[in-house]
């Protein structure tokens, strides 16, 4: 078995493509007469967070400012998002169980989402880290829980600094929150998700990139180069 690094992935845009929010939205607000404009509000603010040019605080307010989803809403985006899981995550069950003790989610998303959509991937639940809805006695939405490190600008970084990993870390996102945790030196090394999306006008050409996952494990256990005899 290949001994892997703490492979740590974001959710949105690297496990799943399409981003959990405005896919939430959209089965909110199904009957709601502005429910087109609201979504693509949604997804413009979704993107301005993506690309540092808001505060992830204020992106999470004002999204869920934006609609008022439920139980069910979330049970239905569950469903949905089943099936936009990476093929080559789902090609490669056997590598992510045999390595499940070093790989981890830490995501600006919501744990009421992202734990049963990965579950038959083989990742631990107890090491997925995520946002965590409020919700009122009839089962809306609320908010989030504001005491979570990642609920914050910079949350990623400090949740995964927490966690005291030992030896070395990867981070695997799209985002430039997903950045900062390289930039900030808590992961050795960072690759940016092309799966789904563009690389972002953060990453450089320096910086390493891979369309799935197939890429991803290339670019950490590369094959050694053959010696003629």
């Amino acid at each position: 078995m290949i001994t892997s690094p703490n492979l740590v992935f974001d959710f949105d845009g690297t496990i799943v493509g399409p981003e959990s929010l405005p896919l939430l939205a959209s089965i909110a607000l199904l009957d709601h007469p502005e429910r087109e404009s609201i979504v693509e509000e949604i997804e413009h603010i979704t993107q301005m967070g993506m690309n540092n040019e808001i505060s992830f605080e204020e992106s999470l307010s004002l999204r869920l400012g934006l609609m008022k989803p439920s139980r069910q809403h979330i049970d239905a985006a569950i469903q949905a998002l089943h099936t936009e899981v990476s093929p080559t995550m789902r090609d490669r069950q056997d590598y992510i169980r045999e390595n499940s003790e070093n790989i981890y989610i830490v995501s600006g998303g919501f744990r009421e989402i992202i734990v049963p959509v990965v579950q038959d991937l083989g990742i631990d639940p107890g090491h997925i880290f995520a946002n965590s809805f409020l919700f009122d006695d009839e089962g809306y939405v609320t908010g989030c829980d504001t005491e979570n490190p990642l609920s914050h600008s910079g949350g990623k970084a400090e949740l995964i600094r927490s966690l005291g990993l030992q030896g070395e870390i990867v981070m695997i996102g799209d985002g430039y929150s997903d950045y900062e945790v390289f930039e900030k030196g808590v992961a050795h090394k960072i690759v940016i998700s092309t799966e789904f999306v563009p690389p972002r006008d953060f990453v450089n050409g320096h910086t390493p990139q891979a369309k799935n996952f197939d890429e991803v494990l290339a670019y950490l256990h590369p094959r050694p180069i053959l010696e003629r005899a």
